[in-house]
């Protein structure tokens, strides 16, 4: 068992935050809602959580800096977030 998830059961914590920044993500794909949503579910089957209603994958910013998909998934323990900054092909992942 890591270190991590030692730590989780000893102190009965609610839940892990973990934030990933990914750069230089293929474009096409941070660019496409049904690939957004597929990496949803193959997530959710990872870390085997139970997914709550569909993936929310939403296109907009009005400033070139920001513009790019955001997406919101509820999980049994809480959310998955994230945006896909098309200015930069960044993407910013946050699962709790």
């Amino acid at each position: 068992m890591s270190k991590i998830k030692k730590e989780f059961f000893e102190t009965n914590a609610w839940g892990l935050l973990t934030n990933v920044d990914l750069y230089d993500c293929n474009p096409e794909t941070i660019r496409d809602a049904k690939a957004i949503k597929r990496y949803v579910d193959e997530l959710c089957e990872l870390i085997k959580m139970k997914q709550f209603g569909e993936t929310q994958v939403v296109n907009f910013g009005e400033d070139e800096r920001v513009a790019g998909f955001s997406m919101v998934q509820l999980i049994e323990t809480s959310l998955i977030s994230g945006h896909f900054a098309n200015h930069t092909n960044n993407a910013y992942i946050d699962i709790f």
